[in-house]
């Protein structure tokens, strides 16, 4: 289902008021947001990843320290986290 849909019925149980403007927002950006963010982050090469756990390596330092800077040595990661943000608070 579309999240579109899920419009009126928001208004329905939300009001017309600031609340249910916000609702939309949130709906309607966080999933493109999410979704780029996540196609980037797969992106990155797995042996990166298994160098930082043989290296016992905490699941935030992997994150901080390997899938971040990895996005910029890999040209197809790099777009979809960095454009993640642009569709989702484009609507």
């Amino acid at each position: 289902m579309p999240l579109v849909a899920l419009v009126p019925l928001l208004v329905l149980w939300l009001g017309l008021g600031f609340t249910v403007k916000v609702a939309i927002i949130f709906l309607l950006s966080v999933f493109p947001i999410c979704i780029n963010t996540w196609l980037g982050v797969t992106a990155v090469p797995k042996t990166l990843i298994e160098v930082g756990k043989s290296f016992v390596a905490p699941d935030s330092v992997i994150l901080r320290r390997i899938v971040l800077p990895a996005r910029s040595l890999r040209r197809r990661a790099r777009p979809n986290i960095n454009s993640g943000p642009q569709p989702g608070s484009a609507r």
